[in-house]
């Protein structure tokens, strides 16, 4: 008898049914992301080539102005035309920007070899192919061109001297050539900070010192007789107290950051004198990192079971340093003689902590700077400040930083010693040539806030007493200039304080700004100014231990019963009509300001199904509505530019878009104007490869040297982060691209981040520290667009608190947009949750609903209503500006996705009915065989 071929068809039925099953679990949980890794191409090819070489020749100017010269000794630089040695594992395995969200692809980066070989250097090409071969042999190299993979260990792979041999002995290198170039760099990304502890085997501690092979590389090459410069290829700021230690002989230095793909050939143009270094140092540099006053603060700790130490049930980090972070902690603490004591090596008081103050940086020639004109008018004080090329030789740019110094009465309201208020990047000023240029500061935006002003209602507070303003180089000059010289010093007069309450509200609030997280304080240790920083070794300077906590602890209610709650609506009922009849489209919709009835009405078109959808599916897009017109809009990462790494992992290579320098970088620059231009050039991008969204810029602080975003963030300031920031959404703004200014707020660390991490911190912290530059954002860039962040505040999620992200952002910023989520990984982050607070799209591979008995709900009708006009409003308003609109229509790839489905499901049934029919045959058969050999 032959073989049952029902077997065959009954095996392809069940293979065919699994492949539909993967297939569709596969496409509808990855669906926002296949959506924009495959959709058809909306690229404008021809103008995609311009863009991109707009693009690169944007990054190229933005690392001209952004690098900064740490050391010239001798006039080592700027470099004559000639032979050089080029060191470094980082020579050859460049760090372009960062990883993770903002990973970009350097195929076709620019070398630093080929940055000083177009700028007229020979490179000592044996010795760049022996050291690529010996450092990068064993290395992911794509750690380092930003993409994100695991960079756990931070591999340091610096050569050993002892294989400098033979052909590559000092010695022989050295008839090449006697200038050496060393290149160091450190690299890091999302979702891990450095390591700041037991780092290395050779005794390294931290990974921003160097380790031995690096050291060990400067002294021989200063004991061989070589002239070394060192340039810094890190956007973390490192120790680099080795620059101006003997033993290792740098004669000069250029911090370079990363650079992006275009940035070495700003490099090469630097060291040899065909532009002036005119960036300044957007963080300080201290001598030893663990006297930042977030050294311990900043580090993660966890909450535990009291029963059960292994149980985790989230995360804290204690911001105690307060208002004191970065060049506040570290220039107050002098003001007080916190550093009286310190005698090392590096000098005495803070000469021996700070190696380079916050705007530090160098130039090839000399300026003079001078305040010609100060007065006060209407709450502003206006400056004219004039500046001289004092040079004879090179032409050059200057940076004019205006420094405030506020009353300060001790025990009370905390304030710095001196704050960066206003600053300008002069023009390209010829040797002898003079500029003059305007500054003015609104007194309204120095005002410390106090949370017992008003009556215990908290407000911003300007204190009777002298203002004070420095004309700085950078912000320790202050400690050098003379009060009674009027040409560096002005100070104003307050007569009476100003209380910015209910009756006198700032200018630029919409409504009076009032003590909205008093629950975030949380009783955490508080470094006070008092007395000299008397309490720093309590507050700052000790271990942080977890916290145990029981089933009746507060904070266990709020991590486990209450994570996932909805929450509850407290905003306007609005009109519970949906599914109306259509009376207008998106395109209708253009210029219509956010007031107006007309969103109501149009709103109102959409079915409650609609609402769910378009909220709930916003991952790296927005999804099309038909019933109001809508098309589908593609959103991009990241913070170097539209380089969304989905896109480059799959291979679609029609969006060209530029990997461009770090944030730290375009900071550096302190140039408003042109990074306004470069938001307008990556809004270019944009219309050219039909991306509407940009999930940029991100906005946090660099709180600590170790925060594993750093390179995605501007400084440790937030007065300059936020006008950077603000240039940057202006500029992509008036090409209409609509921005997601990240991350709101508080994601000032890595480590953690997912594990409902709570941030503690006073109000006056919150306030005038970390969200400073997304209210300068949405104030003075008109931002419309934010991403909410993964941290805790007030023990709930930043996503879910209504007190910030509707009472703060859009009630006192008057912020008129919307806000996404940050990548969905929980049911913390509640969609439902998410809209009841005023966040309004949730960004996921797959769409997250809000909860069906609360979408059914007046109160969920109303709050998805709000959510969808927020979305809508700001596709619309960015579409009036956009030159290339986003193209409507069905994803060519769904319709595959779909038809594969069927195909699949359809082969599993047509084999099972063959193979039944197949089974009923054989059992025919069989039964008859046996009846035949029975009789």
């Amino acid at each position: 008898m032959k073989k049952p071929k029902y077997r065959l068809f009954t095996i392809l039925s069940v293979v065919f049914l699994i492949l539909g099953i993967l297939m569709t679990t596969v496409g509808g949980h990855f669906s926002t992301v296949l959506t924009v890794a495959m959709e058809g191409s909306t690229t404008d090819k021809e103008t995609a080539e311009m863009t991109y070489a707009d693009g690169l020749a944007m990054n190229v100017e933005l690392e001209e102005e952004g690098l900064v010269l740490l050391k010239n000794e001798n006039q080592t630089l700027p470099l004559s035309a000639g032979k050089v040695n080029v060191f470094g594992e980082h020579a050859s395995n460049m760090v372009y920007n960062g990883s993770g969200s903002s990973a970009g692809n350097a195929n076709g980066a620019v070398t630093i070899k080929e940055g000083l070989e177009e700028a007229g250097l020979e490179v000592n090409n044996d010795l760049w192919s022996y050291i690529e071969k010996n450092t990068t042999a064993n290395n992911d190299t794509s750690v380092h061109e930003g993409n994100e993979v695991d960079i756990s260990g931070y591999p340091i792979n610096e050569m050993s001297v002892d294989l400098y041999t033979g052909d590559y002995s000092f010695e022989k290198l050295k008839e090449y050539s006697e200038n050496a170039i060393v290149v160091i760099g450190r690299v890091g990304g999302e979702g891990q900070d450095l390591p700041r502890i037991g780092f290395g085997e050779d005794g390294t501690e931290s990974y921003l010192e160097l380790n031995e092979n690096e050291k060990n590389l400067l002294k021989t090459l200063k004991e061989k007789g070589f002239k070394t410069t060192v340039l810094i290829n890190s956007s973390y700021a490192m120790e680099l107290g080795f620059i101006d230690q003997a033993e290792y002989g740098v004669e000069a230095a250029v911090w370079i950051g990363g650079p992006g793909i275009a940035g070495a050939t700003a490099v090469g143009e630097a060291l040899t004198g065909k532009i002036n270094p005119s960036g300044r140092l957007v963080d300080t540099y201290a001598y030893d990192l663990t006297t930042q006053s977030t050294y311990y603060t900043s580090d993660y700790n966890y909450y535990y079971s009291a029963e059960d130490a292994a149980k985790i049930y989230g995360g804290f980090s204690n911001y105690s340093e307060g208002i004191y972070v970065g060049y506040r902690w570290y220039e107050t603490a002098d003001a007080e003689g916190y550093w009286n004591n310190i005698s090392n090596e590096y000098g005495n008081g803070y000469d021996g902590v700070v190696q380079y103050p916050f705007g530090y940086g160098m130039s090839y020639t000399t300026f003079a700077q001078k305040i010609t004109t100060a007065e006060e008018k209407d709450g502003v004080v206006n400056f004219e400040v004039e500046v001289t090329n004092t040079g004879d030789t090179y032409a050059g740019k200057d940076v004019i930083q205006l420094y405030c110094e506020t009353p300060y009465t001790p025990g009370g309201t905390e304030k710095s010693k001196v704050v960066l208020c206003a600053f300008e990047k002069t023009a390209l000023l010829q040797p002898g040539e003079t500029g003059t240029y305007s500054l003015s500061v609104a007194l309204e935006d120095i005002a410390s806030y106090d949370e017992t002003a008003a009556d215990g209602n908290g407000a911003y507070v300007l204190d009777a007493g002298d203002y004070a303003f420095y004309l700085s180089e950078n912000a320790h000059s202050w400690s050098a200039i003379d009060t009674q010289d009027a040409e560096k010093y002005f100070a104003y007069a307050l007569d009476s304080q100003i209380v910015y309450d209910e009756s006198n509200k700032r200018s630029s609030d919409e409504i009076v700004a009032s003590n909205q997280f008093l629950d975030a304080e949380n009783d955490i240790p508080k470094l006070s100014r008092a007395n000299g920083f008397a309490n720093a070794e309590e507050t700052i300077f000790s271990e942080i231990e977890d916290i145990a906590l029981e089933k009746t602890d507060t904070m266990y209610d709020l991590l486990i019963n209450k994570s996932s709650e909805a929450g509850e609506y407290q905003g306007e009922l609005l009109d519970n009509t949906t599914g109306a009849d259509k009376k207008y489209t998106m395109d209708d919709m253009a210029g219509v300001p956010y007031d107006d009835e007309k969103w109501n009405e149009f709103v109102s078109q959409m079915s409650v199904e609609d609402m769910m959808t378009l909220i709930g599916t916003g991952g790296w897009s927005t999804a099309a509505i038909d019933s109001i017109g809508k098309a589908k809009t593609t959103d991009i990462d990241g913070p170097f530019g539209l380089s969304n790494f989905v896109q480059n992992e799959l291979g679609n290579s029609e969006s060209v878009c530029v990997s461009y320098c770090s944030e730290v970088v375009v900071a550096s620059t302190w140039n408003k104007e042109l990074v306004n231009r470069y938001g307008q050039t990556v809004g270019n991008e944009g219309n050219a490869t039909g991306v509407s969204g940009w999930y940029a810029p991100g906005a946090n602080l660099h709180r600590s040297s170790f925060s594993g975003r750093n390179p995605e963030y501007y400084s440790e300031d937030s007065y300059l982060s936020g006008v950077m920031c603000s240039n940057m959404v202006e500029g992509a703004l008036s090409r209409g691209l609509y921005v997601y200014v990240k991350h709101f707020a508080f994601n000032d660390q890595e480590a953690n981040r997912t594990n409902k991490e709570n941030c503690w911190m006073s109000e006056q912290t919150a306030r005038e520290i970390y969200l400073k530059p997304f209210e300068m954002a949405v104030k003075d860039g008109g931002a419309t667009g934010l991403m909410a962040s993964y941290m805790w505040f007030e023990g709930k999620w930043c996503g879910g608190n209504y007190n910030l992200m509707t009472n703060v952002v859009r009630k006192e910023w008057g912020f008129t947009g919307m806000i996404v989520t940050d990548n969905y990984c929980g049911t913390w982050m509640n969609p439902t949750k998410a809209i009841m607070a005023g966040t309004d799209l949730i960004l996921s591979n797959a769409s997250r609903e809000v909860d069906a008995s609360v979408a059914s709900t007046d109160e969920g009708i109303s709050a998805m209503k709000a959510a969808c006009k927020n979305i809508l409003y700001t596709i619309s308003d960015a579409a009036g500006k956009r030159e290339i609109a986003a193209r409507a229509g069905f994803d060519w790839w769904r319709l595959t996705y779909i038809g594969t489905q069927i195909i699949f499901y359809g082969c599993a049934a047509l084999f099972a009915v063959i193979a039944y029919i197949k089974y009923w045959k054989w059992l025919k058969n069989a039964v008859t065989v046996e009846v035949e050999e029975n009789k």
